[in-house]
């Protein structure tokens, strides 16, 4: 497994390394410091545009645009093969190895600021629970890898892929070690790894042991992690659903990937946008955006879930459509549209974890708990901003109505947020609500990815996914 480090700068002043060599690295504060600029940056490579392939992509909200793209239809039907995009984990291991330099060498560089040296522990401590997270929910058995990939000839070359429970125990060891070390106090942007971003993964990581893999405990540690972040004073909800993605800078954010128009390029949200050439002169950009190729159209399952209310400023806010007569139908992504220009490039950071989350995800545990009052109660605090109604939801509603409820406000309000297709397989929802997976129930490896061809060509050791 070659695993090359890479990086570029972003938003910070030190400029990275593009290759580290230990024998000119890790020497100082300020070479740990390029490191973990370098981290974040492999970190937007593997989710900023890779993520859609593993959950939007998959739940049937999507469907064919007016330029579609064959290699996509497997997406789409949920028949993949390991030949599909995102069968490829190397950008996963990548980062991997990245913090995986960061957690062996910082250790051993003399800090001024001690708390600094934690804090980027901490940092690639998260970031490593995080991607492995994703990892093993994608893959389910994977390689779990701790020592970085420095030489051709060190061992551990051809890993194999572990058991789970390995991943699920680094995952909570690296949670843990990441919310020790966070000094006390410190506060940096939501696009860098915080307190608040460390507390709601382990909230959804807690979440998905308990739902899951009935792992006993779970939910009280879940319920701590949210009740920390609800208890601080840092976050709250924007009045209106639109600030949260038109102002970078706004109360909501928690963790965020950074975005910059003139570094990061283009993102897969443009894949809704359509040619020039095939709209209507007097519309460009008034109001069909224009500049791709409109590779994703959204189906009528999106649709008529996200304009289900009228009331509801999250429908407008998130797809849109115009209709030219007599049939002429332009429909396009809305939510983090930023300032699109000609170029294709976006410039709104993307939201990894919010503070609207942050209730939603007290509602389904304490619905858990048998408090369905109470968490329609948290529900209706993000219902009542989306729909201008308070007590939009009835406190008197069931606990299997309860979880109907929040698993349709979770998919409006994060649309293109990359947790719909989670939250499918956490409430053992997904052969009943997405369409190309009825009647698969015998199918269980379909939750699960092939691995890419070329990954087990490189190393025979690693065996295909049961199933594929």
């Amino acid at each position: 497994m070659a695993l090359l480090v890479g990086s570029s700068c972003s938003k910070i002043e030190l400029a990275p390394i593009s290759t580290i060599a230990t024998g000119s690295m890790w020497r100082t504060a300020d070479d740990a410091l390029s490191a973990k600029i370098g981290m974040y940056n492999l970190f937007r490579t593997a989710f900023a545009d890779n993520y859609q392939w593993y959950t939007e992509s998959r739940t049937g909200f999507y469907t064919f645009g007016r330029s579609f793209y064959e290699r996509y239809r497997a997406h789409f039907d949920n028949r993949l093969d390991a030949a599909s995009l995102g069968s490829d984990w190397n950008d996963f291991y990548t980062l991997i190895n990245q913090c995986n330099l960061i957690l062996k060498y910082v250790p051993r560089i003399d800090f001024t600021d001690a708390q600094q040296q934690n804090q980027i522990l901490a940092e690639a401590y998260f970031i490593r629970a995080y991607t492995y997270f994703w990892l093993v929910r994608i893959w389910g058995e994977i390689p779990v890898l701790t020592v970085p990939f420095e030489s051709d000839d060190q061992e551990n070359l051809y890993p194999v892929r572990d058991p789970e429970s390995m991943a699920w125990d680094l995952i909570k060891s690296d949670l843990a070690q990441a919310e020790s070390r966070y000094p006390a106090g410190r506060t940096q942007p939501a696009y860098l790894a915080n307190p608040g971003a460390i507390l709601m993964l382990k909230a959804d990581v807690y979440l998905w042991l308990h739902k899951v893999r009935k792992e006993a405990g779970a939910l009280a540690t879940a319920e701590a992690a949210v009740n920390s972040v609800l208890s601080g004073q840092s976050y709250q909800l924007e009045s209106s659903f639109r600030a949260v993605f038109r102002n970078e800078s706004n109360r909501e954010n928690i963790f965020t990937i950074y975005r910059e128009a003139e570094e990061s390029g283009s993102s897969w949200f443009n894949l809704t946008i359509w040619r020039d050439g095939d709209v209507p002169v007097q519309y460009h950009n008034n109001p069909v955006p224009v500049g791709a190729d409109n590779v994703y159209a959204f189906s009528d399952l999106a649709w008529n879930l996200l304009y289900e209310d009228p009331a509801d400023q999250r429908a407008v806010e998130t797809i849109d459509s115009l209709v030219i007569p007599p049939n002429r139908v332009f429909q396009w992504g809305v939510k983090y549209s930023g300032e699109y220009t000609s170029q294709r490039r976006w410039d709104q950071d993307q939201h990894v974890y919010r503070f609207a989350e942050t209730l939603m995800f007290k509602a389904e545990i304490e619905n858990e708990k048998g408090n369905s009052a109470s968490a329609v109660e948290f529900i209706n605090r993000v219902a009542q901003r989306a729909y201008g109604k308070s007590a939009y939801y009835d406190a008197a509603l069931s606990k299997e109505e309860v979880d109907e409820v929040i698993l349709k406000e979770r998919a409006k309000e994060f649309f293109f947020e990359g947790r719909y297709w989670w939250d499918l397989i956490r409430f053992g929802k997904v052969f009943e609500k997405v369409p190309s997976l009825k009647g698969r129930e015998n199918e269980q490896n379909v939750l699960l990815w092939p691995v890419a061809y070329n990954t087990i060509n490189r190393n025979n050791k690693i065996v295909q996914t049961p199933g594929y």
